[in-house]
Order: C-alpha cells, then sequence, then structure tokens
C-alpha cells in the first residue's frame, strides 16, 4: 500500500511539472504567431514588389 501511495505522488509530481510546462508554452505562443504573421507579410510585400519590378521591366 505504501508502495502504492509513492507512485502516485510520483505520477502527480510528474504530472505538476507537465502542467507547468505547458503554461510556459501557450505562454510563449502568442510571440510565435506575431512572429509567423510578420514574416507573413513581409513575404506577400516581397512577393507583391517583385510582380510590380516584373510589370516594369517588362514593358
Amino acid at each position: 500500500m505504501a508502495e502504492m501511495k509513492q507512485v502516485i505522488s510520483g505520477i502527480k509530481q510528474e504530472m505538476t511539472q507537465i502542467n507547468g510546462r505547458m503554461e510556459k508554452v501557450e505562454a510563449g505562443h502568442p510571440h510565435f504567431n506575431d512572429s509567423i504573421l510578420y514574416l507573413m507579410d513581409k513575404s506577400t510585400q516581397h512577393d507583391h514588389d517583385i510582380h510590380v519590378l516584373k510589370r516594369h521591366i517588362l514593358k
């Protein structure tokens, strides 16, 4: 019985650590999304610039 309590206690500790790690990931997630949106916006701007330059050169 004491051995089972130790196992359960160990599992609870591991779950607490996992929850802490998940909270850190969730807290950092908005920054990741902002970075991706910024890069996508820059990529779109570059695509537009390339298209405009192409049109200008081909005239």
